[in-house]
Parts: structure tokens; C-alpha cells; sequence
């Protein structure tokens, strides 16, 4: 995350909010800072590591990729903090990944 902007990941965090009357909505989503201050930011390539990433989920059946979308859809706001919590403690080096 050291290359996402502040304002992307806040956006970020309001489109992932599991409970939809949370959840910011696609006309707010497209006036957010990230989209409207899109001429302020200046262009960061993708690390090579997101990259790898994003072919590698886009490689996924769809069948997995629709299993993990109803899994994430299916888990509550608390149980979301709780495995973050979770997955902090034991990324001890703080690097986005186990440690």
C-alpha cells in the first residue's frame, strides 16, 4: 500500500464496507477526492508484485473467484476487524504479508 494514495485507499475502504446502507454509493464513489483530484496525482506504475497478483486472480476459475466474492459478501464487519487484527499480528515485519 505504500503506493496508493491516501484518498484511494479511503475510497477503497467506503466501496469494501460489507453492509450496503454503509456502503458509499457509485454517484459518490465518482465525486470522491480520488476522482476528482484524478489531474493532482501523478501516475505510479503498478509494482511488480500487484501485477503478478492480478494476473494471478484473473487466472482463477470463475467458479473460485464467484466462491471468494459470496465468502467476503457472507462475513460481518466485526469478523472482518477481528481477522485483520488477526493477520497484523502475524505479519510481524508489517510488509502486507506473513511473516
Amino acid at each position: 500500500w505504500d503506493n496508493i494514495s491516501e484518498e484511494a485507499i479511503t475510497l477503497i475502504k467506503q466501496c469494501l464496507t460489507v453492509n450496503q446502507k454503509k456502503r458509499i454509493t457509485a454517484a459518490k464513489a465518482l465525486r470522491s477526492a480520488w476522482f476528482t483530484e484524478v489531474e493532482k496525482r501523478k501516475s505510479v506504475p503498478l509494482s511488480d508484485e500487484v501485477f503478478e497478483s492480478l494476473i494471478s486472480y484473473r487466472a482463477t476459475s470463475k467458479l473460485k473467484r464467484e466462491a471468494m466474492n459470496i465468502l467476503v459478501k457472507m462475513t460481518d464487519d466485526d469478523e472482518i476487524e477481528h481477522l485483520r487484527e488477526t493477520f497484523r499480528s502475524i505479519d510481524t515485519d508489517s510488509t502486507g504479508t506473513i511473516s
